[in-house]
């Protein structure tokens, strides 16, 4: 049973961070908190140590804080940007400032990344909370086929468990509730397990563009949920 969510692991680590120690530990610039492989701090302060997280920063000299803040002064110079001023030379030279102390933090940043890597107790915690809160959840493990757990388990990670069942349920037609009992599993183990690797990246494809709907500016983030679904 490990075996078949070590396999769906190893995809979603080279989906998370390249499985590249520098990346194991990052921060998206649309973000202000960390993600520890794949894991946002924001929705998961109780499943990570986050505190010694903390502590392998402070000692890498990487300020979370004064980040954030460089960051959105950053973003507030680009946007009102004059196209042509007399302080457009100025402007560009406090954005060239800016810029160079971010990639200074970015390179403390990787250091602290590379020695949480480093940490088996801390990939050990990252890998069991994928397994407790997403793996498990979706009743995985009765799933025969590793082609539908991948794509379950990666689609709960990105959207959601209660999303990525209504969707594996859609597509094996049994009722749309989010919780995967018996009939589910059943269904599941009796689909063909490559139109189910196929059709499952339309639906994945059609509930993004439902968000869009909703929230416009994600759409700049289509290509990459696109990207996502296919690759599975």
């Amino acid at each position: 049973m490990l075996d078949k969510y070590h396999r769906a692991y190893k995809i979603l680590k080279q989906k998370e961070f390249s499985n590249d120690p520098k990346q194991f530990l990052h921060k998206n610039q649309i973000e202000e908190h960390l993600t520890l492989g794949g894991v946002y701090e924001k929705f998961h302060k109780d499943k990570i140590d986050w505190h010694f997280v903390h502590n392998v920063l402070k000692i890498c000299d990487f300020d979370l804080i004064e980040v954030n803040k460089m960051e959105k002064e950053r973003n507030k110079l680009k946007d009102t940007f004059p196209l042509h001023d007399a302080h457009k030379a100025e402007l560009q030279e406090k954005i060239k400032y800016i810029e160079s102390k971010l990639e200074l933090q970015n390179k403390f940043l990787k250091r602290a990344s590379v020695m949480l890597f480093n940490d088996n107790d801390t990939r050990f915690s990252v890998a069991m909370l994928f397994k407790n809160d997403f793996w498990d959840k979706c009743r995985l493990d009765e799933v025969q086929s590793q082609k539908m757990c991948n794509e379950i388990f990666l689609s709960a990670v990105h959207i959601g468990v209660l999303n990525a069942c209504k969707l594996a349920q859609k597509q094996v037609k049994v009722l749309q509730d989010g919780i995967i009992g018996n009939i589910t599993i059943k269904a599941l183990n009796r689909f063909d397990e490559n139109r189910f690797d196929t059709e499952f990246d339309d639906l994945e494809i059609e509930y993004y563009q439902s968000l869009y709907v909703k929230n416009p500016k994600l759409k700049m983030n289509n290509n990459g949920f696109v990207s996502r679904a296919e690759s599975v």
